[in-house]
């Protein structure tokens, strides 16, 4: 089995980047795989924003 510890922690500080952070990360993505999964954070944050 998996550590859900480990995974709730990365749920959580995923949570608190700053659509710059992940703006970032994006562009210093080393694969297209990592590339495409940052995007996906970004259009969730947003989305989150757009929420509240």
């Amino acid at each position: 089995m998996c550590d859900i510890k480990k995974y709730e922690k990365i749920y959580e500080d995923i949570q608190k980047l700053q659509l710059e952070d992940t703006l970032q990360l994006i562009l210093e993505a080393e694969t297209e795989e990592q590339r495409s999964f940052y995007e996906m954070m970004a259009i969730s944050s947003c989305k989150r924003n757009r929420d509240r």
